[in-house]
């Protein structure tokens, strides 16, 4: 196989994918394939086995007809290939794989090599295999290999199903061939494809109006109308191929990148000697992903202008019926036996505050993060932030929540605290409400006996 792929290689380099393509006999809406100046080196990076391949794309720049005609050619030249697109909907990888299927349908080439031809999945005589799977019930990503996988429209895809869930897809491909993921989008959000397209370690291709003007496939006036109509960001992400910059973020991100630990471990639910330990939860709501919890140490001198800030653990639940929420719940704050758990009460948090009170008393407190209150809550987690007296867990994840929180200044000045609808944001407002109810909670007096317990319990 490594002479195949080393011959395949040389073939790219010294015919150029013109040559395969006409090779192969390679159709597209009825006449032979005539690649962009800018698709070509796409699809000699994928033909040559590029292991990490990122596009940036600005809308109609053909990234579904480029991704098709990829993966047939993968599928074609490389005995037991398994060509899998994934995207957020059915209806979305069925676009590529309906490029993929007029390629094989069209080509007198290529249809010989057909020996089944469905709707959703495609096999080859020399054992590949091409089919479609979406994020709609991330369970059903398991269990699928793949040595070509397709990522569409990935900026909308959700980071923990790419790294649970769509990542395992290439751990072990059933040709034994390095693997290659290809992640398509245009920029309109930033997740772990942002992640990708910034981090240096994958190719980049970024496709502009500009290219595709020039190709002929969209007018120079059509973008003209479009600059008019749509909001700077948003025309930066669909026609110039850039993540636009982020609304007012809330959190210093620079600053929250720098609290970073790459140390950081969960700690075992052991109360060490002058420190105090406080929880937050949030529960997740209609459409949420997740239910968090966060627990933090504290010192016992702690308030909200001095003191550090340390996470000692933190969890996530998928979201389940409020009944599981409220026992997985209550099982971690038995194991960790905070002082005060803060919940938001809002909304569904306050059905699950109250069971919650009713085992452990006043030690669950209500949270109303709105208003007035909901500023001061997020505005001490901002505090502490500035000031560099907290450390945070190196979660790529769990950071990039920072960035859902947004300023909105109304039209008498006042500042107002926003999320974005499309991101995650469940840890970082279960740790700022554990962090306000450590600050609301005044300093018990500490007897004789609850210093031996806790130095029993510490040895």
């Amino acid at each position: 196989m490594d002479k195949l792929v080393e011959r395949i290689r040389r073939a790219v380099r010294t015919r150029g994918v013109d040559a395969i393509i006409r090779a192969l006999q390679v159709y597209h809406e009825g006449r032979l394939f005539q690649p962009t100046e800018y698709q070509k080196p796409f699809l000699e990076a994928v033909l040559s086995r590029e292991r990490r391949i990122a596009v940036v794309s600005s809308t109609r720049a053909g990234k579904s007809t480029s991704a098709g005609i990829a993966g047939a050619l993968m599928a074609s030249i490389y005995p037991n290939e398994d060509v899998v697109i994934v995207s957020l909907t059915y209806k979305q990888a069925k676009i590529i794989f309906d490029k993929i299927h007029g390629v094989f349908s069209s080509s007198p080439v290529l249809f010989p090599l057909v020996s089944r031809l469905r709707r959703d999945l495609i096999e080859l005589r020399n054992g590949s295999r091409i089919y479609t799977l979406t994020i709609s019930n991330p369970e059903s990503l398991l269990g699928h290999g793949a040595s070509t996988l397709i990522v569409d429209e990935a900026a909308s895809i959700p980071d923990d199903v790419w790294r649970t869930r769509i990542l395992r897809m290439v751990m072990s491909p059933r040709n034994n061939l390095d693997p290659v993921v290809i992640l398509l989008s245009t920029p309109h959000r930033r997740n772990f494809f942002y992640d990708a397209v910034t981090s240096g370690e994958w190719k980049v291709f970024r496709w502009t109006w500009r290219d595709v003007v020039k190709a002929g496939i969209m007018k120079r006036e059509e973008v003209e109308d479009a600059r008019r109509s749509m909001p700077d960001n948003e025309f930066r992400a669909w026609y110039e191929a850039e993540f636009a910059p982020l609304d007012e973020t809330f959190f210093d991100m620079s600053v929250i990148r720098s609290l970073v630990r790459k140390d950081w471990r969960r700690r075992e639910p052991v109360h060490l000697p002058g420190m105090r330990y406080f929880a937050g939860l949030d529960v997740a709501r209609l459409g949420g992903d997740y239910s968090a919890l966060v627990i933090i140490e504290v010192p016992r001198g702690f308030t909200a202008s001095q003191g550090e800030v340390e996470i000692a653990a933190y969890y996530q639940m998928r979201r389940r019926k409020l009944s599981e929420v409220i026992g997985w719940a209550r099982n971690i704050i038995e194991e960790w036996r905070p002082e005060a758990v803060g919940v938001d009460c809002i909304g569904l948090g306050g059905g699950v505050a109250d069971v919650l009170q009713e085992a452990f008393g006043g030690r669950v407190r209500c949270v109303q993060a709105v208003g007035r209150n909901r500023l001061e809550i997020y505005g001490l987690l901002r505090r502490v932030i500035r000031e560099r007296r907290i450390f945070l867990p190196d979660d790529p994840a769990f950071i990039r929540q920072f960035e859902s929180f947004e300023v909105k200044y109304s039209s008498d000045g006042k500042v107002r605290v926003v999320k974005n609808p499309r991101m995650h944001d469940d840890l970082v407002d279960a740790l700022a409400y554990a962090l306000y109810v450590a600050v609301k909670s005044p300093l018990r007096v500490v007897t004789d006996k609850d210093l031996l317990d806790s130095f029993m319990e510490w040895f």
